[in-house]
């Protein structure tokens, strides 16, 4: 992939066709769970895919979903709302923007929470958004995806384990006013000591729940938009929003952090409670123990 970890760039044209064929295109990628559409359970159409990756032992992992009766539109405002992601983000510590790049690029940070008694992950990521729209509604196009870089103001913290993302990020496309496609990808490494072969497992068998963790987000967000503060503030659609924030000086981008505040061991699992609930999630979405 040519999204380095550690550098700052400005996506060009060929960085954003590597994302979207990464998304897109399933060639050499292994289907590992899949489940129709089923609008009496409410069930969306979804797709989990696998392939390996080249920048660790850890597999590139993606989810496609359908979503009926949800625009593309709205979709978006949830994945890129910051405040609104403590509402339905409930793996989330702690995430904020700290410098601006362009009105498409951003440096954040974000802190996740991992199955006791295992240490948490922060990271700190450039996020580059995109939108594109077409002279019909099924032509829209929303691109978000993230990649790893260091910054002096965002050391690891004491307690946490600093993770890496060589990209993670969503495709939304419209398939007309009121239904769209969504891509989840991520090639990542919380790092740390857990087996990689748990972690691949864990991911396979976890992201599905994402496709309807992020719908019933969907459902709220207007509601819960309106009663805010600032109801228009939508910076990721109006560029003009991000005045007066501070922006990226990319000189303060040129420096590895020490890990001695940051130790990649976990804690053990003495009593197999992560493995314990791996194993009980893949029962429950009836896969078996190697993905297949």
């Amino acid at each position: 992939m040519s999204f380095e970890v550690g550098a700052v760039i400005i996506p060009d044209d060929d960085n954003i066709k590597e994302f979207k064929e990464l998304c897109c295109d399933n060639t050499n990628w292994k289907k590992v769970y899949s489940r129709p559409a089923d609008s009496k359970s409410r069930q969306h159409e979804t797709r989990v895919y696998t392939r390996r990756s080249t920048q660790c032992a850890l597999k590139m992992c993606k989810v496609y979903a359908r979503y009926d009766q949800l625009s593309a539109s709205l979709l978006y405002d949830v994945i890129q709302d910051p405040d609104y992601r403590s509402q339905w983000d409930f793996m989330m510590i702690d995430s904020f923007t700290q410098y601006i790049i362009n009105p498409n690029n951003d440096i954040c940070y974000y802190a996740m929470r991992f199955p006791k008694p295992l240490k948490n992950r922060d990271f700190v990521t450039q996020r580059s958004w995109l939108q594109t729209c077409g002279a019909k509604d099924r032509d829209d196009e929303y691109l978000v995806f993230h990649h790893s870089i260091s910054h002096k103001a965002l050391p690891p913290r004491k307690g946490l384990i600093r993770g890496r993302v060589f990209l993670t990020g969503y495709c939304i496309r419209s398939l007309g006013p009121t239904s769209c496609e969504y891509y989840y990808l991520t090639a990542s490494d919380p790092r740390g000591s857990i087996p990689k072969f748990l972690l691949n497992r864990a991911t396979e068998v976890l992201s599905p729940r994402m496709v309807k963790t992020v719908y019933r987000a969907c459902l709220g967000y207007d509601d819960w938009k309106r009663k805010q503060k600032q109801p228009n503030l939508k910076p990721w659609l109006y560029p003009e929003q991000l005045e007066g924030r501070e922006r990226l000086n990319i000189e303060d981008t040129q420096v590895e952090h020490s890990e001695s505040m940051n130790s990649l061991e976990d804690v053990e699992d003495e009593d197999g409670e992560f493995s314990a609930q791996v194993d009980s999630e893949l029962d429950d979405f009836g896969i078996v123990a190697n993905g297949v």
